[in-house]
């Protein structure tokens, strides 16, 4: 059994509690304002530990007047930690705001370089939470709670750190986008805010929210009358307005130019969808989650109508006018251009695109390729819409006046067809070898059938015509004189003709000179050598087989 303490150990006992208290209250008073916010760790956990003491002592301290003036203290700190709750806060905000007002200056409605830069450097942590700031914010919330104000807390912090999102959100201009039709726009501008978008989107998905997650997790965390969702108040005000953007571009017009911009779109929803469902899981926010699956499913069906609608546009692409040198055609260039665009978004692509190609009826020949087993519905669609260019080639020839001009042009595009093909391994390996070969076997013909402008050369090298009679050697002079004054003339009207045409790959380019002289050239020196005893032979002859080399490969250059 405990011996009884003397009324002088309690008296003295409790003078030096009073002692501590009093000590603690004199802290409380003496600290100057905004030691709590910018002071050093010190004096701040100096604070703590004063109203720490004084919360203790309304708890053990049975007489009445200092649980009065304890609670009074109580309320007092109270007040205190909630402005300066606050000051931390709105300093986060005010950081954010600076740079919105910087970009006021620099973009209206069209937003500009400058929102393209914000995420760079220093803008990334525009608003963050310092490790000593959130220090301070929880240890201030831990005795809000204990004084059961942490609701009041909790308010002002989820209406702060919104606006702090918001004013983050509004940087981007974003919000001024959806009053104006953005549909509408021309494609540079309407690419640029595509762009733009999927910034701000990575500032929400891959930046904003999870800091703020973890921030207010590090701040309330195992207070029980704080639910862990309470933070996607923060950030849901930013989610739907992106939400918002991309429903609108879904509706856009069915336009090819916006093709690679909306598979941008969609691969980044694609890519932070499950994110953005684990986040917004809770019935108040699903609304949020399944307009992002609408408009995911929306953006997809927009891919088809485009590229449907780029089959057809291939297929029956009318000019008024030919190509009067033979070369590219800009459809060529364009449709390649598109085809090697779709290749490069080929993993996506071939998620979106599970059907066969409309396809009309051009012939056995071409079809057949794409009925070949083992290639996907994209690589179908790839080649179908190939194969509608070099029929659509086929028959902007038939504009052509001059035959053998029609023939290089077709030569010539349906090279580039190739090269562009061939340049990618992807490409090439879903159009398929086997097609790449027929394609080369057009070329070969539509450069044989060119080469059949030259065959009025060759006419002029027969004998016919040349001698005296039937059954004499010899030939007559005047008729040889006529018969090289008609080749010389002949030579004149294709290199006067064939001068303005052009061949831009210099392989085939190469190739065709080649041809050219191969098929000519052995020919007229046959020809000359036939008449070199001829008197006056050199006055006749208007080209050296040197000189004719030389003026065919000037050709088409």
């Amino acid at each position: 059994m405990h011996s009884p303490m003397l009324v002088e150990e309690v008296e003295e006992l409790e003078d030096g509690k009073i002692s501590v208290l009093d000590s603690a209250v004199s802290i409380l008073f003496e600290t100057e304002s905004g030691a709590l916010f910018n002071g050093e760790r010190d004096k701040f956990d100096q604070y703590l530990h004063a109203v720490d003491e004084i919360q203790q002592s309304i708890k053990l301290r049975n007489i009445s007047d200092y649980k009065i003036r304890g609670v009074n203290l109580i309320q007092m700190a109270s007040e205190r930690f909630l402005l300066e709750f606050q000051n931390i806060l709105e300093w986060s905000i005010n950081t954010v705001e600076d740079d919105t007002l910087c970009c006021t200056d620099c973009s209206s409605c069209i937003a500009t370089s400058c929102s393209l830069d914000l995420l760079e450097g220093d803008h990334i942590g525009r608003g963050a939470l310092s490790s000593e700031q959130i220090y301070r914010l929880r240890c201030m919330s831990e005795r809000l709670n204990s004084a059961g104000r942490l609701q009041e807390c909790v308010d002002m912090y989820k209406n702060l750190r919104k606006s702090m999102v918001d004013a983050s959100f509004l940087r981007f201009g974003i919000g001024n986008w959806l009053n104006c039709d953005i549909r509408s726009l021309a494609w540079d501008e309407f690419a640029k805010k595509i762009k733009i978008w999927i910034r701000a989107a990575q500032m929400c998905f891959v930046i904003i929210i999870p800091r703020e997650k973890q921030t207010y997790e590090q701040i309330f965390d195992g207070f029980e009358d704080v639910s862990s969702d309470s933070f996607l108040v923060i950030v849901e005000d930013f989610a739907i307005q992106l939400c918002n953007f991309a429903e609108i571009i879904s509706y856009s017009p069915v336009l090819l130019q916006k093709l690679f911009d909306v598979l941008d779109l969609y691969k980044f929803l694609l890519l932070y969808l499950p994110d953005f469902k684990a986040t917004f899981h809770s019935a108040s926010t699903k609304c949020i989650t399944s307009q992002a699956e609408r408009t995911l499913q929306r953006l997809a069906d927009l891919v088809r109508q485009i590229i449907s609608n780029f089959e057809d546009t291939v297929l029956h692409e009318q000019s008024n006018t030919t190509i009067s040198r033979g070369t590219l055609h800009s459809s060529t260039r364009y449709t390649m251009e598109r085809v090697i665009g779709m290749v490069h978004y080929n993993e996506l692509l071939t998620e979106i695109i599970t059907s066969e190609p409309t396809t009309s009826f051009l012939g056995s020949e071409e079809m057949q390729y794409l009925k070949v087993g083992g290639r996907k519905p994209l690589a179908r669609h790839l080649l179908w819409i190939i194969i509608s260019l070099k029929y659509n080639l086929k028959s902007k020839f038939k504009e052509y006046k001059d035959t053998h001009l029609g023939h290089l042009f077709l030569m010539n595009n349906i090279h580039y067809i190739i090269e562009e093909i061939k340049g990618s391994y992807e490409m090439l390996e879903m159009i398929g070898e086997d097609y790449v070969t027929k394609l080369n076997e057009d070329v070969m013909d539509e450069a044989k059938s060119y080469l059949g402008s030259w065959d009025k050369v060759l006419y002029c090298f027969r004998d016919e015509g040349l001698q005296y009679r039937v059954f004499y050697s010899g030939f007559s002079r005047n008729a040889l004189k006529d018969r090289f004054k008609i080749l010389n003339a002949t030579f004149e009207e294709i290199f006067q003709t064939q001068s303005t045409w052009f061949v831009p790959d210099l392989q085939l380019l190469e190739q065709l000179h080649r041809s050219i002289i191969e098929k000519v050239l052995p020919a007229y020196k046959s020809f000359l050598v036939q008449f070199q005893s001829e008197r006056y032979i050199e006055k006749y002859i208007k080209y050296s087989p040197e000189e004719l080399q030389n003026v065919v490969c000037d050709l088409f250059g």
